[in-house]
């Protein structure tokens, strides 16, 4: 009689020490999920910055104009994706839930858009600038030469 129950006993920690790794391993997989789908909501919102903007350059509109066009179409999808997610109206994503974190990723995607186009409108006119001096620089050294 001593060996069934020795032997339950055994197969009873077996199966919990399966039904462990089991939770352990789907927690895993939640983790990287949830790490993942921040990546995509930076990745979303500096897409659409830098989408929104190139859109209104095309169309000549002025910088500041083109920037904050682009941070306010990027805000009002990330808020507008994180309502949906409260309210459940996704249908094939039936676990998701609002999430503060999803919101700081879509701050700081636009953050970086807002950062990279800043910069790079900056060393453009700091190029224009420094091209600018330098031919009306040479244009004024040629007409002292010619007297």
């Amino acid at each position: 009689m001593a060996p069934p129950v020795a032997h339950s006993i055994a197969a009873m920690f077996t199966d919990q020490r399966a039904h462990r790794e089991q939770i352990y391993a789907s927690y895993r997989l939640q983790e990287l999920t949830h790490q993942r789908d921040k990546y995509q909501h930076f990745a979303a919102c500096l897409l659409i910055v830098l989408g929104v903007y190139g859109a209104l350059w095309k169309w000549k509109q002025p910088f500041a104009m083109r920037l904050i066009a682009g941070i306010v179409t990027g805000g009002v999808v990330g808020l507008g994706k994180e309502s949906l997610d409260a309210l459940g109206a996704w249908p094939w994503c039936p676990p998701c839930v609002a999430d503060g974190e999803d919101i700081v990723a879509d701050a700081f995607g636009i953050m970086a858009a807002v950062l990279l186009l800043v910069g790079c409108f900056l060393c453009s006119c700091a190029a224009q600038r420094s091209l600018g001096y330098r031919a009306v620089r040479s244009a004024a050294d040629a007409e002292m030469s010619e007297v």
